[in-house]
């Protein structure tokens, strides 16, 4: 496994022609200024999309449980925030943001997302924890916490994280691929997704 030099990025989205092995990332408003000569990553920039939670004071929440239990104890809010707009990001405060980048994986590259240090010396955490694998398509889903002490202005078109791109060992094939939708463009919550391992071993358990 290697990282990709800026140099070998540029190669892949704008000197392979349309096969496997094309990376596609879209759109790229400042190349120059997104992959930066002698770096070894591609800088993405926030989307318009959010995805919040209004807080309660009554039950919790689960991951996997039905919408209809969800909508009773939280309140999940989707907002736009034009470009040229902010969304205010209070201490400890917890939203799903989502790239202006759309990102299309060639079969042989897998990816990382890192919050940037300028970001982070300000308290904003990219907890993204996405390991971005081969074949993907879709923009990427960010989590955005607020560690600092004072609010926090994020603004669609700002530069937000980087990415990572490494080569992969083996052969891979299309099946078993996690992919996005491309007409999925704005971030999804974890309680969308029921665990069915979860459920398999609680039904094993009660044999």
């Amino acid at each position: 496994m290697a990282i990709l030099s800026c140099k070998e990025i540029r190669n892949r989205i704008y000197n392979i022609p349309e096969t496997e092995r094309q990376l596609v990332v879209t759109p790229l408003l400042e190349p120059e200024s997104q992959l930066q000569e002698g770096s070894s990553s591609l800088d993405i920039r926030l989307g318009t999309h959010f995805l919040q939670q209004r807080r309660t004071t009554i039950g919790t929440i689960e991951p996997g449980k039905a919408k209809s239990s969800l909508d009773i104890v939280v309140s999940v809010v989707r907002s736009v925030i034009p470009f040229g707009q902010e969304f205010i990001l209070h201490p400890n405060q917890f939203v799903l943001g989502c790239s202006l980048e759309y990102i299309k994986m060639p079969i042989d590259l897998s990816a990382y997302v890192v919050g940037r240090s300028s970001w982070g010396r300000l308290g904003l955490i990219v907890a993204t924890a996405i390991g971005i694998h081969p074949l993907f398509r879709g923009i990427l889903a960010l989590e955005l916490t607020n560690l600092g002490e004072v609010p926090i202005v994020l603004r669609p078109g700002r530069t937000i994280a980087q990415i990572f791109f490494h080569t992969i060992e083996g052969e891979v094939g299309a099946q078993g691929v996690i992919t996005q939708s491309a007409g999925d463009s704005i971030p999804q919550s974890i309680y969308d997704f029921p665990d069915k391992e979860l459920e398999r071993i609680i039904s094993i358990g009660k044999q």
